[in-house]
């Protein structure tokens, strides 16, 4: 795994992660939301619920961490689009600023 700052960009930063099993998975998250609790910055996870439970199980609590469950059908990637903005636009109407 490679790693970047993004302290030079502004706006929303989407990270792709790539993992070969639910540990490294469950590893890589917990390390981005720590990263993002730490820098009191929006953190965003759509994961599956076991990753989620571990997440709020691992990660101190915080007004800008949020968990969501993922959204994705194999082969419906139109679907996943509207169904992942319309998550999105439910989660900004409520997120603390």
């Amino acid at each position: 795994m490679t790693t970047h700052s993004v302290a030079d960009r502004s706006g929303f930063v989407h990270e792709l992660l790539l993992h070969t099993s639910t540990a490294e998975m469950v590893e890589l998250v917990v390390a981005f939301a720590r990263d993002g609790v730490a820098a009191a910055e929006p953190t965003l996870l759509a994961v599956r619920p076991e990753i989620a439970t571990v997440v709020r199980d691992t990660v101190e609590p915080a007004p800008h961490l949020a968990v969501l469950p993922p959204v994705g059908q194999p082969g419906r990637p139109a679907s996943d689009l509207r169904a992942t903005d319309a998550l999105l636009a439910g989660y900004m109407a409520t997120a603390p600023r």
